[in-house]
């Protein structure tokens, strides 16, 4: 029995600099909304445990103590994510700017 082979495939992508910013920025703009849905989510759930969720409070009767810490706990983790990547983002924002603010002083030398 032979081994599989692997065809060679070489593709060809050509994509400009003004093009790579601009997916750049999408890609930034993707994880933002993202990150919008998240916490949102996350409210209507601190809303759902509380019965202060619009036309969804179904919750048999008030929440613990312990329900409540809990909900606060993991609240507490996942903003420390949605923090870390917003860092992140802002970096990754930088970098962006910085390679556009490099393309149009090259574009003005020419």
């Amino acid at each position: 029995m032979s081994q599989p082979g692997m065809p060679n495939i070489t593709p060809v992508i050509s994509v400009d600099m003004d093009q790579t910013i601009v997916m750049l920025l999408s890609s930034i703009a993707m994880e933002e909304m993202a990150i919008a849905h998240m916490v949102n989510a996350g409210a209507e759930q601190v809303q759902y445990v509380l019965g202060t969720l619009e036309n969804g409070s179904d919750m048999p009767s008030a929440p613990t103590m312990e329900q409540l810490m809990l909900m606060q706990r993991s609240m507490s983790t996942m903003m420390q994510g949605v923090i870390l990547k917003e860092m992140m983002l802002m970096m990754k924002m930088g970098q962006v700017v910085e390679m556009d603010r490099e393309r149009q002083e090259r574009q003005q030398e020419d």
